[in-house]
């Protein structure tokens, strides 16, 4: 595995779409001022889909300097008590070691996360947010989203709506050309009761309007943002950042991730926050920063922090303000 990345690396390919078709989350460790190389390197090609299940056992807690440690575990438990998500994936998804890529961009240590082994069904980050968004979905129940053509998020969506008896209506604005995303769009239409996709962009608010007259014809009607972007599914991101905590011996000094709707990236920066790291996180944009932007997911973090509050959940000490870098992507706009 590891020889292939480096081939697939100096011969310029796209890593994401080869590499687990879409390798979303990436724990790096010990990289000081390497950090922004390591996160210019994955901006060549940062976007893709994932599917396939696994599992990672927890090996603890950290702790940080001046900082009461955080028992990450039990704190999983106390939130998914407080919103009562749905099961949709295996958790906690693995974490692995990379040195060989961690040597091709100049850093000691390199981890991956593995979000594409987050549902047997299918997998990649959205299975975190949808476990959230869908707590309350079930048979008879009609769930209506928006994504670009070739978008994972409305396969996911379109997946597990199935999964729990529900149908999935689609409506899609005209987004990349790749064959990943011509496969990923031919699989959406497969699972989804319906997709409506624009031609261009001045269709697209009609393609919207029919795709949400069909979902109230059908049942009721469930919506769910482009990208699962909101504050109550960026707790499932959250979760993952609490899960690098028992599967680290140290704080990262820095976590690349995709940055497209920002549901991931404010869960991390979350999470980090909550735990107290010092962690540097990079959001790599894979969308156009009228969507993908430092102001949206700060916004979405502070706004899943005073939903974890009015829910009663317990913090053990003040969020801190962890450093977050918004770093240009593949995304032409």
């Amino acid at each position: 595995m590891l020889i292939r990345l480096a081939q697939l690396l100096h011969s310029r390919r796209d890593l994401f779409e080869r590499f687990g078709e879409g390798l979303v989350e990436f724990g790096i460790r010990g990289l000081g001022l390497a950090a922004q190389r390591v996160a210019g390197a994955f901006a060549r090609g940062p976007r893709g889909v994932s599917d396939v299940v696994g599992g990672y056992p927890h090996f603890g807690s950290l702790a940080v300097k001046g900082l009461e440690a955080l028992d990450t575990a039990d704190f999983a438990r106390k939130i998914r008590a407080a919103f009562s998500p749905c099961c949709l994936g295996t958790w906690p998804t693995p974490l692995e070691s990379h040195p060989v890529l961690a040597a091709r961009t100049g850093v000691p240590e390199l981890w991956i996360k593995r979000e594409d082994r987050s549902s047997a069904l299918y997998g990649g980050n959205k299975v975190r947010g949808l476990e959230f968004l869908f707590r309350d979905v079930g048979p008879g129940d009609v769930v209506v989203t928006i994504g670009g053509w070739g978008s994972t998020h409305c396969l996911a969506t379109a997946r597990h709506a199935r999964a729990l008896g529900a149908q999935a209506v689609l409506a899609q604005f005209p987004q990349g050309h790749s064959d990943s995303e011509a496969r990923t769009s031919r699989a959406s239409g497969s699972v989804a009761r319906r997709t409506f996709a624009a031609s261009s962009w001045t269709g697209f608010p009609l393609e919207w309007l029919q795709a949400w007259s069909l979902a109230g014809r059908l049942g009721r009607r469930v919506y769910i943002p482009g990208g699962g972007a909101r504050p109550v599914a960026v707790l499932g991101h959250l979760l993952a950042t609490l899960e690098l905590a028992q599967q680290l011996s140290a704080p990262p000094d820095a976590i690349v991730t995709a940055l497209g709707s920002g549901g991931t990236a404010a869960g991390i920066l979350l999470g980090c926050s909550l735990l107290g790291w010092p962690t540097r996180v990079f959001g790599v944009r894979v969308a156009s920063r009228l969507v993908a932007n430092r102001w949206k997911v700060e916004s979405l973090a502070r706004r899943a922090l005073r939903l974890m509050i009015s829910r009663n959940v317990p913090l053990l000490h003040a969020p801190t303000s962890p450093p977050l870098s918004v770093v240009a992507g593949s995304f032409n706009e």
